[in-house]
């Protein structure tokens, strides 16, 4: 008796020699039926399928697909979470989800022509969400110059400044190296380089290839420099003379204005005129005019400064720590209003009202020592920085915690809510950053310990009136990378088991890191300046890409 044909094969024809070691029945099928049915699966069991043969990986890999699991795993959560949608709204909103008013600020990433590579994009916000990264390490300084390094990161470069390598450029995406070096002018008094204190980088919006660059030295003078992305070269604009109001503590840079403040708290508030089309980069007219100093006496130090802008004004915001006979210390912010002209409107204070656990704390510790109310007592209670991105001001403390203030800035006036305390490092936090979406980044003093926070969310209180976090912070542990032919595989899935080590382990080692404070982070990345004892400065990036 003959044997029977396969049933995919029709009379007459060869069996391919491929179908010998087996056959996917989900190959007879057409596209859209393939595609509607990969649609349905999980993400790890979508990039699994993309191993089996060349037409499932391109079907697996469809721009559409992952848009769609982008979707319902980032922009539906964010959604709900902000706007505090019900399930059976939570649902009905993935009927429509290629609005793009349904992505809440990420509508830019689903406009009319736009192609974004949804592979990719789902991989870094799916190893965010996981706290899997990749740890590279970039050399600054082999010895701890004094001051201290200072860096600001922009567009994918990093600016440092020291008195003894002057100002650098370098670049944190592949290939990580340095990109520009400017030496810094001598000072005449001492003929030493001046000591940098204060740095601040704006990107230019109408040359997006041009950063600013403003530093605040010791002598309280002012040093402007434009970098050219496209050269990759600094160039000096203006250098300032030395200034009777002291060091300069804090800076705040926009395209148009510039705001300083000394050491004795005297605010300077400038105006920058804006770059001309097709001008030499070198030349670009970035020399600031003064328009008007305040003077205040309640600003403690530390601070953060920032400008934003206004229908008819700029908004010169002032965050910093404030002493209180309730806890100590409280986080306290400031608004200033300007007209164009540098005249000023308005000036509103905000304070978080007081909290029942500050006044119990600090009655306890009362009752337990006499000494409380010294300066050294209400030194250790003060913030270790604070970090202010509207509306959300967060300030880190040496008790292992981070107090998060949510700042609603109306026409009437500006207000702050009350303290959260959010808890999770082992260690005492030194440095945070935040941006306006409520992403939050923290650094342990020991420089092992970074963890991710999603503020956003919290600004909405609950049915008793307090404001309550949603999620937990994620511990950022760095991977050793994995260089493997199938990149496919390592988008999603269940995560690897790796080995963590706690932050108090290395205490003993003398390798030790110690953070700095400084921490930035973008999309793919998050650098923290780091030292190594006894003395090497670098830069740590950690790569979600």
């Amino acid at each position: 008796m003959p044997k029977r044909r396969c049933s995919w094969t029709q009379d007459g024809d060869d069996l391919p020699k491929r179908l010998k070691t087996g056959h996917c029945r989900l190959e007879n099928l057409s596209d859209e039926l393939l595609l509607r049915i990969l649609s349905l699966l999980p993400v790890h069991e979508l990039a699994s399928c993309q191993s089996l043969s060349r037409r499932m990986r391109n079907m697996a890999g469809d721009a559409e697909l992952w848009k769609q699991a982008y979707f319902e795993h980032f922009v539906q959560p964010r959604l709900a979470r902000v706007c505090r949608y019900k399930r059976r709204q939570h649902r009905s909103l993935s009927i429509r989800r290629f609005n793009p008013k349904n992505w809440v600020d990420d509508e830019d990433l689903v406009r009319h022509g736009s192609r974004r590579d949804w592979k990719h994009r789902f991989k870094i916000r799916y190893r965010w969400s996981k706290g899997l990264c990749d740890l590279d390490e970039i050399p600054v300084a082999e010895s701890p110059p004094i001051p201290r390094v200072l860096a600001r990161m922009s567009h994918g470069v990093i600016h440092t400044i020291d008195s003894d390598h002057g100002l650098r450029a370098w670049s944190y995406r592949n290939p990580r190296k340095m990109l520009a070096s400017q030496a810094l002018t001598i000072d005449p008094q001492i003929s030493l380089p001046r000591k940098p204190t204060a740095l601040a980088v704006e990107q230019s919006s109408k040359m997006p290839h041009v950063q600013y660059i403003v530093t605040g030295f010791e002598d309280g003078s002012l040093q402007c420099n434009t970098f050219d992305r496209d050269s990759d070269s600094y160039a000096l604009t203006h250098s300032g003379s030395a200034s009777a109001n002291g060091s300069l503590m804090g800076l705040a840079l926009s395209d148009t204005h510039l705001a300083t403040l000394h050491r004795n708290q005297t605010l300077a508030f400038y105006e920058h005129k804006q770059p001309t089309l097709g001008a030499p980069v070198g030349k670009q007219p970035l020399v600031p005019r003064l328009l008007t100093t305040l003077r205040s006496r309640s600003i403690h130090f530390p601070l953060s400064m920032s400008i934003r802008k206004a229908p008819s004004a700029a908004v010169v915001a002032l965050a910093y720590s404030s002493p209180t006979l309730v806890s100590g210390w409280s986080p306290a912010l400031q608004e200033l209003h300007f007209t164009r002209d540098g005249v000023l409107q308005d000036s509103r204070l905000a304070f978080p009202p007081p909290d029942l656990s500050d006044t119990l704390t600090r009655g306890a510790q009362s009752r337990i020592s006499a000494a409380d109310d010294t300066e050294n007592s209400r030194d250790a209670a003060r913030p270790s920085s604070i970090c202010y991105s509207h509306p959300y001001l967060l300030t880190t403390h040496a008790d292992n915690t981070l107090t998060l203030s949510m700042v609603m800035s109306t026409e009437e006036g500006v207000k702050m809510s009350r303290k959260t305390r959010l808890w999770g490092h082992t260690s005492s936090v030194c440095g945070a950053q935040v941006e306006s979406r409520g992403r939050a980044v923290s650094v342990s003093s020991r420089g092992e310990e970074i963890r991710i926070w999603q503020l956003e969310g919290a600004a909405l209180p609950n049915n008793r009136g307090l404001f309550e976090l949603e999620q937990s912070s994620i511990l950022l542990t760095p991977e050793k990378k994995q260089y493997s032919s199938s990149a496919d595989q390592q988008i999603v899935t269940r995560p690897r088991p790796r080995e963590v080590e706690p932050p108090f382990q290395h205490r003993g080692c003398a390798k030790e890191a110690i953070t700095r404070g400084w921490v930035g982070f973008d999309e793919e990345n998050v650098v923290v300046l780091k030292e190594h004892l006894p003395g090497d400065q670098l830069l740590a990036v950690y790569d979600f890409s």
